[in-house]
C-alpha cells in the first residue's frame, strides 16, 4: 500500500504500529521509549517492526514521509472483541452476555490503555509532523492492573463480570506502559481522556448495543 501511494504521488504516510509488541519487555518507570530496544516476543510484534524499518527506508529514499505511531492498548466505543486482542472488549462483551473471561496470569499484569478518540487526534497530529522521527509512542503514559480493567468494567456496566485465571504465557510481559515524552514535545499532541471516563464511554455504548 504504501509503495502504490508513493507512486501515486501521496505526500505522507502514516501506519499503526504497536507500541505494546515491538519493545518485548518490562517497562521501566519512566515508560518504554522510542530509542530503547525492540525485542519482540511473538510474530505479530515483529511484523509490525518489519513494516516500520520499511516505512523508514522510503521516507529516506523519498519524496514521500513515512510515521509510524506506536499505539499502546486501544480501547473504545465499537471495538470487536471476538479477537485475540483487546481486554476491554473481551471484558466488556464476557459482562453482557455472562459468560467466563479467562485471564492470563493473576491479573497483576500493567499494560498502558489509550481511548480510541485520542488515537485518532494522534494520527491528525501526525499529518502535519514535519520532524525528524520515524517513530512515536502512543497512549496514556500511565499503567492500568487488568484486575482494574474487571473492576471498572464490572462498576460501569453493572454487571457481574465472572473470570477463570490461567497459567501466565511466556510471551507477556509484567508492565508495557509506553514514555509519551516525544509525542507531547514534537506532534503537540496528548491524551484527553482519562481511562475512568473513556469505560464508561465504552461501557454504555456496549449496554446501548
Amino acid at each position: 500500500m504504501a509503495e502504490t501511494c508513493k507512486d501515486l504521488g501521496v505526500e505522507r504516510f502514516l501506519f499503526a504500529s504497536s507500541g505494546g509488541t515491538v519493545y518485548g519487555y518490562d517497562a521501566p518507570p519512566g515508560g518504554l521509549i522510542e530509542t530503547g530496544p525492540t525485542q519482540p516476543l511473538n510474530g505479530y510484534g515483529v511484523s509490525k517492526l518489519s513494516i516500520e524499518h520499511y516505512l523508514r527506508l522510503m521516507a529516506v529514499q523519498g519524496p514521500m514521509r513515512t510515521l509510524s505511531l506506536r499505539i499502546s492498548n486501544p480501547y473504545g466505543e465499537g471495538q470487536k472483541p471476538y479477537r485475540a486482542q483487546g481486554v476491554v472488549a473481551a471484558a466488556m462483551q464476557h459482562a453482557i452476555s455472562g459468560t467466563v473471561m479467562p485471564i492470563w496470569g493473576d491479573g497483576t499484569v500493567e499494560r498502558d490503555f489509550i481511548h480510541v478518540r485520542d488515537v485518532a487526534e494522534a494520527f491528525i497530529a501526525g499529518l502535519s509532523y514535519e520532524g525528524p522521527s520515524h517513530v512515536v509512542n502512543i497512549g496514556s503514559g500511565h499503567g492500568t492492573k487488568i484486575n482494574e480493567v474487571l473492576a471498572a468494567t464490572r462498576h460501569y456496566t453493572g454487571r457481574e463480570l465472572r473470570v477463570e485465571y490461567q497459567a501466565e504465557r511466556h510471551i507477556d510481559v509484567r508492565r508495557n506502559v509506553l514514555s509519551i515524552d516525544r509525542a507531547r514535545e514534537e506532534l503537540g499532541w496528548a491524551p484527553s481522556i482519562k481511562f475512568n471516563e473513556g469505560l464508561e464511554r465504552t461501557a454504555q455504548w456496549w449496554l446501548g448495543h
